[in-house]
Formats: structure tokens, C-alpha cells, sequence
């Protein structure tokens, strides 16, 4: 799923907030922006890569469910790949937090 998804279900699940639009961006047209803990809006892209947004995620899972996390290699780049080992989600990303967040909210969908 792309980082606009995510963000989205994200936000869904009550972690952050949709904080308006930015229609600046000249390549991408008109842009969500979203919030957590009344920081200034960020594009879905640095959202889902915040470290308190996969930490609050982490708290809505059942303790212990979120139990495997490790660097891999996919076409020689270096990726965190996260699995609950209870509802078989996972998260696969260059960012630690964002594949924490795709796994939290794979299981908690």
C-alpha cells in the first residue's frame, strides 16, 4: 500500500489527525497533510515514517502480538520487515517505523 493508504487508515484507527491540504506542491497537485500531537501538518510520506505515529500503533496492539522485527535485504537495499505473529500481518520498508505501522495496522484492520 502507498504512504496516502496507509496515513489514511492510519488516521482511521484515531492515530493523528488530517490537518488540511497543501496545494503547493507544483508535481503532486493538492496534497493531504496530516498531524500527531499538534505538530505542523506532514505529507503522508514523513507521517507514516514517525516514530511516535508506529509507537502508538504499538500501543493499541495486544501485548506481545507485535513480536518480530529485522533487517533484511531486498535487491541489495538494506529493509525492516515486521510480523505479528498472531494475525500473520506484516510491514516491509526501508523505515523501521513505517513497516511497524503497516504491520500494527494490518493486524489491527
Amino acid at each position: 500500500m502507498n504512504d496516502r493508504e496507509l496515513a489514511d487508515k492510519i488516521v482511521a484507527l484515531g492515530v493523528g489527525v488530517v490537518a488540511g491540504w497543501d496545494d503547493r506542491d507544483s508535481v503532486a497537485g493538492r496534497v493531504i497533510l496530516y498531524r500527531i500531537d499538534g505538530e505542523l501538518g506532514q505529507h503522508p510520506g514523513p507521517f507514516v515514517r514517525d516514530r511516535r505515529v508506529a509507537v502508538a500503533l504499538m500501543e493499541k496492539m495486544i501485548a506481545g502480538e507485535l513480536t518480530i522485527w529485522r533487517q533484511a535485504y531486498d535487491d541489495d537495499s538494506p529493509i525492516w520487515i515486521v510480523e505479528t505473529h498472531l494475525t500473520n500481518a506484516d510491514g516491509r520498508d526501508e523505515s523501521l517505523p513505517r513497516a511497524i505501522s503497516e504491520a500494527c495496522v494490518g493486524a489491527l484492520t
